[in-house]
């Protein structure tokens, strides 16, 4: 696994906050198992 990709990945996707996890980021058919792409549970709507 790319090193770039993975630290991306993992800072992209940090929350501070409760999260909803969607899965892990893959590049060229590998799995990033330990960073975890996820979405906010609370989102504000402007």
């Amino acid at each position: 696994m790319d090193q770039a990709f993975h630290d991306e990945m993992s800072q992209g996707y940090a929350l501070s906050e409760p999260g909803l996890v969607i899965g892990s980021p893959m590049l060229d058919g590998e799995l990033a198992n330990d960073a975890r792409v996820q979405v906010a549970l609370s989102r504000s709507v402007a």
